[in-house]
């Protein structure tokens, strides 16, 4: 189609988008006039395209991002093949996330101001010198023929959307699991990137000409033309081509002002036609004489019997759960939408009305305030600080267990705003910090009383820092202002910083020292290999007060790095070993078949280590561990992207289902330095459904209330057409059951955290709000 035409990839560049403002000023007084504002809003479209496309494809000496970094986890770094993928899938897998979001892909009409263009690029040819010989202005016609193929090009996209993500989706974890919040690249740092431009090209139209528009590496001060390969596919040719397709669109030209608008008969939204499958997981229970394999969906059906017997009616409280539910074949439902009922301080649900803020992105507990009470922390990284975008913020909640069974509870539930219930928010003061994208409890002060970590891993232009705001029994976290700021110093090759954290006692003093992930970080030349940093509580507290702090007690890193590998994603410590994760280790031709390293925290050399065994398995993309009081300690690792099923039958594979392997430690942490994957394993759960991503998110729970049960939550959260799902999987009943929220595509089950008997869930998506604004729900267990 025109992709390739050089008059179409110059568009792509700042100096189009000067010519542009310049020609609107020469030739319109008046920008009330209903034809300008609709240039207007076209030139602001042109460059909203123009600015995201740059970092999308890595261009201007942009390195590592999103085409690029995809190419190098998942195509073995080719790039050409990488490039197709990337731009063709991502516009079925945002279809995918969310068809609210894409709803731009069924817009049903376009206007196009042909006449305006052509001028536009003969002011450009005429005033620019270019290095090699000019273009010739295009005809009117010829833009015409180009808007009309790309205008079919969108339908097709939005028609076979939902039946071609799983086409492309399979081919890249990278693409399903990073599109919308890489750093470098994906859908939040693109628009981030947008939004700053927008002011630019704000003063550009009221004659305050920016130096720089965009940034450099978008205003380069040249024409450039070679920067897109061609990546369409036969399918879009042969569609668009297509009688059937090219007869039901409808064209017409305004003479008077030279503007084509395109229509094309409304089509039923895709995601109605079709039927979303909802294949439960299926357990094995591992033992020294055999292996038992127990069908999910069985577990439900006595579920559901058992909910129908004694005449229970719909207020009734469910013998397993204490939430309001809706029970149908499949899973119970569990419904934000009713609070009228005796279950109502059981449920809180918590957002707020603010755009992609992702409230509930990362929570942790602890005792900031020294009453006894566990009270709850948890981050919106994307909410924003005018003019500074994506600076984040984090709401503390006192006592949320008291909170959940107050009369108080009723009416903050219907409003569901976490800014009321709230009794502290923590503002982070970077732009594009991502302040609270992870957060740990420590007692870096040593006084006994919890400390709260939180982590900007995209501060100081991706080098990332954490703040540590103190406890204190009189007055919890009084200060909106940290006591601490970690960072490491100038010059290392840091990139990510606080990406994970966690709160561990690795000196084995007593109090929870501070331990930083950084699996974007660069360790012997080969980029995100990453590596781990300890801050001891023991140096923190007799160190001489300050604001800034940035000597790291420990460092663990692989002695064998590997570009990619991202060691340092996630980690626990167990007996004196920390457990670290590596979803990005590739295994020869094998990409990505992750692996768990254990490293003695006394010596830091590596006593063991465990690998995948499948492309794109992702193995230890989350560890968590429980000592429990019958089956001692148990350590869970989970695979999201692990392929499942029969893999000798296409039919029967399912791709990112997801996986979750349960450990006996004692086994574990025994015998040779490289496991199998079934070395000391003690049972596991498999994903059915494709694309699912069934260990997302884990929390080991323990009750003590209407006799002893142990097991482990397990979240799903892009099951069911990214609906998602929770699984609450017993080790004591042996047997599962499932809940999902009433919203759609709202990744519940994204996060999970159990403590003191409240179960918080977060769904990524939740949009009832505000767009993708995410929200936490509270569960009284």
């Amino acid at each position: 189609m025109c992709r390739q035409d050089r008059s179409s990839l110059i568009a792509h560049w700042a100096p189009f988008i000067r010519a542009a403002v310049e020609y609107i000023q020469e030739t319109y007084d008046g920008k009330d006039d209903p034809h300008v504002e609709g240039l207007i809003s076209f030139i602001f479209a042109v460059m909203a395209h123009d600015v995201a496309d740059v970092r999308w494809h890595s261009l201007q000496g942009l390195s590592g991002y999103f085409i690029d970094a995809m190419a190098r986890m998942d195509f073995h770094g080719d790039y050409a093949k990488a490039h197709p993928v990337a731009d063709t899938g991502a516009e079925f897998t945002l279809q995918h996330l969310t068809p609210r979001l894409a709803s731009y892909i069924n817009a049903t009409t376009w206007h196009v101001p042909v006449r305006d263009l052509v001028n536009i690029y003969a002011k450009l040819y005429a005033d620019s010198t270019m290095s090699s010989s000019t273009p010739r202005v295009p005809m009117e016609s010829h833009l015409m023929y180009c808007m009309t193929t790309a205008f079919a090009a969108s339908r097709i996209d939005y028609q076979l959307g939902q039946h071609l993500f799983g086409y492309y989706g399979r081919k890249s974890p990278f693409l399903v699991e990073d599109l919308v919040d890489y750093y470098k690249g994906g859908l939040q740092d693109m628009t981030a990137s947008v939004t700053d431009c927008i002011a630019n090209l704000v003063d550009a139209f009221e004659g305050i000409e920016p130096a720089v528009l965009c940034g450099s590496y978008f205003d380069n001060k040249d024409q450039q033309t070679e920067a897109y390969p061609s990546h369409r596919t036969s399918i879009h040719r042969h569609w668009v081509h297509s009688n059937k397709q090219m007869s039901k669109l409808q064209q017409h030209y305004d003479k008077e002002r030279g503007v084509l608008t395109l229509s094309m008969q409304h089509e039923k939204e895709p995601l109605d036609l079709i039927q979303q499958d909802n294949v439960m997981p299926v357990v094995v229970t591992s033992s020294s004489s055999a292996r038992r394999q127990r069908p999910h969906g069985m577990m439900y059906q006595k579920e559901m019997m058992d909910l129908h017997d004694n005449d229970q009616g719909p207020n009734e409280q469910h013998p397993m759960w204490n939430f309001p539910w809706k029970g149908d074949d499949d899973c119970i439902d569990l419904d934000t939408t009713s609070y009228e009922t005796s279950f109502a301080h059981s449920l809180l649900t918590l957002s707020a009305p603010a755009f992609s803020a992702s409230i509930g992105h990362a929570s942790t507990t602890g005792d900031f305030d020294g009453d006894g009470e566990l009270d709850l922390a948890i981050s919106a990284p994307y909410v924003n600080d005018q003019p500074k975008l994506a600076t984040g913020a984090v709401y503390l909640l006192n006592g949320t267990r008291a909170l959940l069974t107050s009369d108080r509870a009723t009416e903050d539930a219907i409003n569901n705003d976490i800014r009321r219930v709230a009794q502290v928010m923590l503002k982070g003061d970077m732009d594009r910090g991502r302040f609270g994208w992870a957060m740990a409890t420590v007692d870096l002060n040593a006084d006994g009383t919890d400390d709260l970590a939180v982590a900007s891993p995209f501060s100081n232009r991706n080098r990332g820092h954490v703040d540590v705001f103190y406890g204190s029994t009189k007055h919890g976290i009084g200060s909106t202002k940290p006591d601490l700021r970690i960072s490491l110093p100038p010059g290392s090759s840091t990139e990510g910083f606080g990406v994970s954290l966690k709160g561990l006692d690795i000196d084995g003093d007593g109090h929870h020292d501070l331990v930083v992930g950084c699996p974007y970080c660069t360790v012997a030349g080969a980029p995100h290999a990453g590596a781990i940093y300890v801050f001891l509580s023991s140096s923190i507290k007799s160190s001489p007060r300050s604001a800034m702090y940035s000597t790291p007690d420990m460092v663990f890193k692989n002695p064998c790095p590997q570009p990619y590998e991202r060691f340092g994603t996630t980690f626990e410590s167990v007996d004196g070993v920390l457990l670290v994760g590596a979803p990005g280790y590739n295994m020869g031709p094998l990409q990505r078949v992750g692996r768990v390293y254990a490293m003695n925290q006394q010596t830091r050399g590596i006593q063991w280590t465990m690998a995948g065994s499948r492309e794109f398995q992702q193995f230890g993309s989350l560890i968590v561990s429980a000592d429990t009081r019958d089956q001692g300690r148990l350590v869970a690792i989970s695979s999201p992207s692990e392929e499942t099923g029969d893999l000798d039958s296409l039919l029967q594979r399912h791709w990112q289902a997801g996986a979750v392997r349960v450990y006996d430690w004692k086994v574990l942490n025994t015998g040779n330095t490289e496991h199998d994957l079934d070395y000391g394993l003690l049972r596991s759960m498999e994903g059915k459904q494709a694309a699912g991503h069934l260990g997302a998110a884990m929390a080991f729970y323990e009750s003590h209330d209407d006799g002893y049960d142990m097991g482990l939550w397990v979240g799903e959260p892009m099951a069911n057409g990214e609906r998602g799902r929770v699984h609450k999987w017993s080790f004591i009943e042996d047997d599962m059951v499932c809940m999902k929220n009433a919203d759609s595509v709202s990744r519940f089950g994204s996060h999970l955290q159990s403590a003191a008997g409240v179960l918080s869930i977060t769904s990524a998506h939740y949009s009832r709000d505000a767009r993708l604004a995410g929200a936490i729900h509270l569960i009284l267990q």
